[in-house]
């Protein structure tokens, strides 16, 4: 895999006041994986439009395999909304996992106070 998007630099996003509710950060977590899967859906969009791309069986199993990844962060970002909703007042501390995000504006919205 080859990786084109933006520095993995910590400095692109403000520092953090140290703590956040749970339920922010799993709903936060919720709101990324619906951008992923909004580019998915373009990606496959673009690749239905490809004259040149042939309804093989291979090429109409990626597709469907394309599905799949966007039914699975449907039912991942449910989970994660609900989880949001239903979890108590406890905080967390995002530094170290915001440590673990390379891409610069995912980490930054992952931060965002």
């Amino acid at each position: 895999m080859i990786y084109l998007g933006p520095t993995a630099d910590m400095g692109d996003v403000a520092p953090l006041s140290g703590t956040v509710p749970v339920s922010t950060a799993v709903k936060r977590a919720a709101e990324e994986l619906l951008l992923i899967k909004g580019l998915i859906g373009e990606l496959e969009d673009r690749l239905l439009a490809w004259p040149q791309l042939e309804m093989a069986a291979t090429s109409m199993l990626e597709l469907q395999n394309i599905d799949i990844v966007q039914q699975s962060l449907d039912a991942l970002t449910a989970f994660l909304a609900d989880m949001a909703e239903n979890c108590g007042a406890s905080e967390v501390t995002l530094d170290q996992s915001l440590s673990l995000v390379p891409l610069g504006e995912m980490r930054g919205r992952l931060s965002r106070p």
